[in-house]
């Protein structure tokens, strides 16, 4: 038992029973927000890769559940494979890649997520996709589709950008690479990557405005037939933190 000062003794103590409590979920759960990030086009021998890593709403726990469909304006005998492969074979994180055997050229596939969070909330988002019969340049930004920096870290993305061959074999030597920041919108022709590799989007520390969100994007070119294709990212300025400096002060 405890001891204190004043007492010699305690009175004896009785235990309480138990007490259920039966707890609900919120009224107004927190929704997935579902962020996919997957180019709009690719070519005959592309494979496709969907990357919902960005997707929030978890509240701290594992997906309850998730699933992914396709639709296409192709007969059910066509997409008998690609959604037995969705359904049996499709990992989610890292997102396992779509082989070009189960897409055909000329046909637009819409892929959906719907993401369901442990408070029973569920939400769906779609991506959609078209195979062309040309080579599409494949052009992918390093990272998360949103990015957090302050001023004074400046920015550093980098890329990669290749066209892939059927035979599995890819290159990068005919494709041209192109930066470009946009603010609210608009084209923002101050911001200049000042890396020498063109693979690489650097800015220098006090570049970017604060509590502001840009969208830097990349555009890939095969030389040969002028086809591209783009990818881009949000970039999240903050403030940074305030120092207050006194002359003179020892601390």
């Amino acid at each position: 038992k405890a001891s204190c000062d004043g007492y010699d003794s305690w009175p004896s103590l009785t235990k309480s029973s138990g007490i259920s409590v039966s707890i609900q979920s919120p009224e107004r759960p927190v929704l997935p927000v579902v962020r996919i990030s997957a180019p709009k086009t690719i070519g005959p021998c592309d494979s496709l890769t969907l990357d919902t890593g960005n997707t929030v709403g978890q509240g701290g726990r594992d997906w309850l559940s998730y699933s992914v469909t396709v639709r296409s304006i192709l007969d059910d005998q066509n997409m008998t494979d690609l959604r037995q492969y969705l359904s049996e074979k499709y990992v989610l994180s890292p997102p396992r890649a779509i082989g070009p055997s189960f897409l055909l050229v000329g046909f637009k596939y819409t892929f959906t997520f719907t993401f369901t969070n442990f408070l029973g909330a569920t939400s769906s988002g779609n991506h959609e996709v078209l195979v062309v019969d040309s080579a599409i340049p494949s052009v992918v930004i390093n990272g998360p589709s949103l990015v957090s920096t302050i001023t004074k870290d400046g920015l550093t993305l980098d890329a990669n950008a290749f066209i892939a061959s059927c035979d599995g074999s890819s290159t990068s030597s005919s494709v041209r690479i192109q930066w470009t920041a946009f603010q609210n919108n608009v084209l923002d022709t101050s911001l200049v990557s000042t890396s020498k590799s063109q693979l690489s989007f650097k800015l220098a520390s006090y570049s970017l405005l604060p509590n502001t969100v840009y969208e830097i994007r990349i555009t890939a070119t095969l030389v040969s037939s002028l086809q591209s294709s783009s990818m881009s990212v949000k970039v999240s300025v903050g403030q940074g933190e305030v120092i207050a400096v006194i002359t003179g002060g020892l601390r």
